[in-house]
Parts: structure tokens; C-alpha cells; sequence
């Protein structure tokens, strides 16, 4: 038997089981509105029939009174992720969700700058202020969020440890969000440990840096420091 004469509902369990979470990369233009980098999941793009199977799992979301709604977003895999450059349009973003997106939404991600406080000595006296305004928007918003799991703030694994031998960093999208500080990474200290003088705050005993974020208890829910980091094709640690 192939798989084309399987009864619909085993092929589209089938399909539902190649679903894979994905890190969406949010992106702001003026004649777009909010959209994604985030590649469109496999399912959706195979045939009509793996698509018909999954669609339902991927409505189209985020738009405004301005702009269609145009990212897929699938609410129980899917971790909506703020970048650096978003950070002036975090208020808009938020009050633009519908009740649906605000009451389905279960992982959020925002980048570091969003989330920690800047120097002191910085020149700009604003961007402490901007900071700590978006998280505000934060603290106030997930209290319309039911069914919010995690709320992370994303590290770049390049900059943290700048001797990586890895072409590429945190290059959009981030295509892994880990909790954990990487075994490749580990061992390729453990390495160099002997002899050599490492440009990087890295200690073995180590957690991902949470210092200075400002999240605080507020937001109620569960709340994490991760790396992030783009693995393209075939780059790996060497």
C-alpha cells in the first residue's frame, strides 16, 4: 500500500507528526506591516494534500487595522521572538494582537538588549529608558496571556564567546533557542584550557549570563536566559 491510498486521517497524523517548533523571527515594514523571515514549515509546502493536513495548525497572524495578517504561526510549537531592531515597535506589536493571539500565545523570546539594562557610561541616556519601557509593555501585556509557558531572553553565542571557530553567529533568523550551554562548546574549551589565554567570560561552571535582565517576577511565568545562534547548512563547530 502507498502512502496516497492510506485513509485521510493516518496520512494527515502523518504530516502532523513532521511539525517541528520554530523560532519566529518578527520584522516590521511600512507597507507590510509585521511579517517573518522564519521559513514556512515543510508540510505546508510539499503538496496539497500535506498542506490540507496541517493548514489548520498554522492560521495567519498578527496583522492590524493597517496591514494583513501575514505570519503562520502555530501557537502550541511556535516561540515568537523579538529581535534587537524591534525594540521601538514592541508596544505596537502587542497592542495589535487580537484577543485570540493574546489568549493562545505560549512562548515568547525577546533579544538580550530588550531585556538588560545598558552601561551606565553609555552616551545615549535614552536607552535605558527605551529598555525599560518595552519590558514594561511586556509586564503588562502577559497578564492577557492565559496560556504563556515561557518568556526567554536570547544571548548571541557569538558574541558571548568570541573565539568560537564558527563563520556564523547570531545571524537572522536564529534558528535554535537552548537552555543549555552546548557540549561542542565545552569540549572546544576544554581544548584550549591548556596554554592559551581565551577572550571570553566563559567558566565550566557557568550558567547562560542572566546578570542585569530585568524581566523580574512580574511577568508570571516561567522565565529563562538561552542562547541563540543560526545553524546553516553543514556549519558546525570545528
Amino acid at each position: 500500500m502507498e502512502f496516497n491510498d492510506l485513509p485521510n486521517e493516518i496520512r494527515y497524523n502523518i504530516w502532523e507528526l513532521t511539525l517541528e517548533p520554530r523560532v519566529i523571527d518578527l520584522a516590521y515594514s511600512m507597507e507590510k506591516g509585521f511579517f517573518a523571515y522564519t521559513n514556512t514549515p515543510v508540510a505546508l509546502r510539499v503538496n496539497k494534500d500535506s498542506r490540507q493536513a496541517v493548514i489548520k495548525h498554522y492560521p495567519r497572524c498578527f496583522g492590524s487595522i493597517l496591514h494583513k495578517s501575514r505570519i503562520r504561526f502555530n501557537f502550541s510549537l511556535d516561540t515568537l521572538f523579538f529581535y534587537r531592531d524591534l525594540q521601538a515597535l514592541v508596544g505596537q506589536f502587542l497592542v495589535g494582537m487580537t484577543r485570540r493571539e493574546l489568549r493562545q500565545i505560549q512562548f515568547i523570546a525577546v533579544d538580550e538588549c530588550i531585556a538588560t539594562p545598558p552601561p551606565e557610561d553609555l552616551e545615549n541616556p535614552e536607552y535605558d529608558m527605551v529598555s525599560h519601557d518595552v519590558m514594561a509593555y511586556f509586564r503588562k501585556a502577559v497578564r492577557a496571556m492565559p496560556a504563556l509557558q515561557e518568556f526567554n531572553v536570547v544571548f548571541d553565542i557569538q558574541t558571548l564567546w568570541e573565539t568560537l571557530p564558527v563563520k556564523r553567529g547570531f545571524l537572522r533568523p536564529p534558528t535554535v533557542l537552548s537552555k543549555e550551554i552546548p557540549t561542542e562548546i565545552k569540549d572546544y574549551f576544554t581544548r584550549l584550557r591548556e596554554g592559551e589565554e581565551i577572550e571570553s567570560n566563559y567558566d565550566e561552571s557557568d550558567e547562560i549570563p542572566m546578570h542585569q535582565c530585568i524581566i523580574g517576577e512580574e511577568l508570571h511565568c516561567e522565565t529563562y536566559a538561552v542562547l541563540g545562534w543560526t545553524e546553516p547548512n553543514g556549519n558546525t563547530l570545528e
